[in-house]
């Protein structure tokens, strides 16, 4: 589920038009004030929802979004109030670095998207991470290696590939941290690259 921002297929999209407060051009949705209590009911009433139907936990993605539009602490207090309402399902977090520390307590694991490679949406591929983004992304790296060893979260990682070769590469990247990793060769993760 998505807690930084909201697509127009989401039934609830319409009961979003005022707290709108950004576009994201790559994945076509928007952007949304977090600390909204129309946007806070939406996302408790979603875990309900998926609690209600027989899941287990839930997947914050998005979190990125809400801290590309300065909502760090909306988001880590969105979380928060996620694991105060629900105290007994998985909460995994997708990327949010920023404010992996303050929220490391309240998760059970993170999703490192984009950890060996990132997606080019203009050109439709994958791309290793060099130069100061490789450094970043390491820095990143060893952060959850840290945080994993203090809390017990679970650290995923999920690599878009253009190929098996590439797909190699990102799992031996993961398994140096001891993360678990996965590739895909589809943006929109309906087949992941299986090398067993």
């Amino acid at each position: 589920m998505s807690v930084g921002g909201v697509s127009k297929d989401r039934q609830y999209f319409k009961d979003c038009q005022k707290i709108i407060v950004g576009k994201n051009q790559n994945w076509n949705s928007y952007h949304v004030n977090v600390s909204s209590p129309i946007w806070q009911n939406i996302i408790l009433n979603e875990v309900k929802k998926f609690k209600d139907i027989g899941f287990d936990g839930v997947f914050l993605d998005t979190v990125d979004s809400a801290i590309y539009t300065n909502q760090k602490n909306e988001v880590i207090e969105l979380i928060k109030k996620i694991r105060k309402e629900n105290p007994n399902i998985i909460v995994i977090q997708n990327r949010g670095f920023e404010v992996v520390d303050e929220t490391a307590p309240y998760i059970d694991g993170v999703l490192f998207e984009d950890f060996t490679t990132c997606y080019d949406f203009k050109n439709k591929n994958a791309y290793y991470w060099k130069g100061s983004d490789l450094n970043w992304i390491n820095a990143q790296s060893e952060k959850l290696k840290n945080l994993k060893e203090k809390y017990g979260i679970v650290v995923l990682t999920l690599d878009y590939v253009n190929d098996t070769e590439m797909a190699k590469k990102c799992i031996e990247h993961a398994k140096r941290y001891n993360f678990i990793p996965m590739t895909t060769n589809d943006i929109n993760l309906n087949s992941i690259i299986n090398l067993n």
